[in-house]
């Protein structure tokens, strides 16, 4: 519906008074205040009062219309001082992005997903009021299709056409209680995110403050903004000044391990599920040449990469030559399955051409498993450092935690080696 001026509220007023002056008198058959003011001369009135209205309608119109311009141009200065902000720590680039767009928009509570080549989805950042159903999902890329995995045991959700989508897509679970916003976000280089925004009413305290979402930006202006974001985390990623990605293996670096895992932890104690870390290590690994030992750590890339399913986490470790991997719903017994299938890739990987001859390093694993060996993250980190400091002691490949408890040593090693 067309908004209404602010002048039409005068003049409908204006034509009012004069119509029932008219009116009142034709009806007593005399002038309403004067003698000399007869029908003719407040017929002239009208018409001129209408034709004033008329002239000064346009006015209002086309100036509101450059104010308006302005406001859009304002309005867009937050977000281009904060692309522009030289001081931010990369460590707050997403995060501080997230609250901006809070603070401007009716939505109270938001997720940033990034997808990888594979097509799983990992979360980067979240803000203001997550709720338990959203902060379980799973995101993943399949045939064009975005998947929306439940937590547990309660299946999935398919929403067709994600892939070629511009537009904002309205999801409201049929499994949960769950409405959500998603935003698609398409990147440089091809890869692909989503903005997942929890639509809420609007809060007392904003209003009381002021904060007014009349001008809020719209899904395009909130895509272009996250881009930009989102591009300007990869480049210093790339440069060596970000906290992503490791430029040499492509694995996330290990300053972004303890978020991932605290947030893994909650996950598996919220929905009751099993979780295991793999921590790695090359043996011996300083002594050799910067060449070998980075055709080492690309091996062991590889390795997980091809072997680690689409919801599990791979990171450098903090040491050079080590590694740590977040197996998601994964229990002992499957850990160590998993663990023999790096091992296998690591192997193949070393006898390709670019492997190193003269030098030899062996791979160790050890692992712990929540809930079975800790239940809290600074006790399965402890867990899964002792397996490894037991396996490269002892020697052997792969061993658990659970296996120092249930075996003595001698047994433990013949387990780890898969003796009787």
């Amino acid at each position: 519906m067309k908004s209404r001026l602010p002048s039409q509220t005068a003049y409908l007023f204006g034509n009012l008074v004069i119509l029932c002056l008219l009116l009142l008198g034709l009806w007593r058959g005399q002038p309403v205040w004067d003698t000399t003011l007869r029908l003719p001369n407040l017929l002239l009135i009208l018409v001129i009062l209408n034709t004033v209205m008329i002239f000064r309608e346009g006015w209002p119109d086309r100036g509101s219309t450059r104010r308006g311009r302005g406001r859009a141009d304002h309005d867009l200065a937050p977000w281009r001082r904060f692309l522009a902000a030289p001081g931010l720590a990369d460590d707050r680039l997403l995060p501080g992005a997230l609250d901006l767009l809070l603070s401007h928009t009716p939505w109270t509570g938001l997720v940033l997903v990034l997808f990888e080549e594979s097509g799983v989805g990992s979360q980067l950042a979240a803000t203001g009021a997550v709720p338990p159903q959203l902060a379980g999902l799973r995101w993943s890329l399949r045939k064009g299709e975005l998947i929306v995995r439940h937590p547990g045991n309660l299946g999935e959700e398919t929403i067709p056409g994600w892939e070629a989508a511009l537009g904002p897509r309205r999801f409201r679970s049929t499994v949960t209680v769950l409405a959500l916003t998603l935003i698609p976000l398409h990147l440089v280089g091809g890869r692909r995110g989503l903005l997942a925004a929890v639509a809420g009413p609007r809060r007392v305290d904003d209003l009381a403050m002021g904060n007014r979402y009349d001008a809020r930006p719209g899904p395009a202006t909130v895509a272009l903004f996250l881009e930009a974001v989102l591009d300007l985390h990869f480049t210093r990623a790339q440069a060596g000044e970000g906290k992503f990605l490791d430029p040499h293996t492509g694995l996330l670096r290990y300053d972004s391990f303890r978020e991932a895992f605290e947030t893994e932890i909650e996950r598996s104690e919220r929905y009751n599920q099993s979780m295991t870390l793999l921590r790695l290590a090359l043996v011996p690994f300083d002594e050799y040449p910067e060449a070998v030992r980075e055709a080492y750590v690309k091996g062991v890339a590889a390795a997980l990469r091809a072997s680690l399913r689409r919801l599990d986490v791979m990171f450098c470790g903090k040491e050079p030559g080590h590694f740590v991997a977040i197996l998601t719903e994964t229990n002992a017994e499957i850990a160590r399955l998993v663990a023999g299938r790096v091992l296998s890739a690591f192997q193949k990987q070393m006898q390709g051409k670019e492997a190193p001859r003269e030098h030899r390093a062996r791979l160790h694993i050890g692992f712990a498993t929540y809930p079975s060996d800790a239940t809290h993250d600074a006790g399965l980190l402890e867990k899964a450092e002792e397996a490894l400091a037991a396996a490269k002691s002892r020697d052997v490949p792969v061993l658990a935690y659970g296996a120092l408890l249930s075996t003595g040593p001698d047994e433990a090693d013949g387990a780890a080696r898969g003796k009787p």
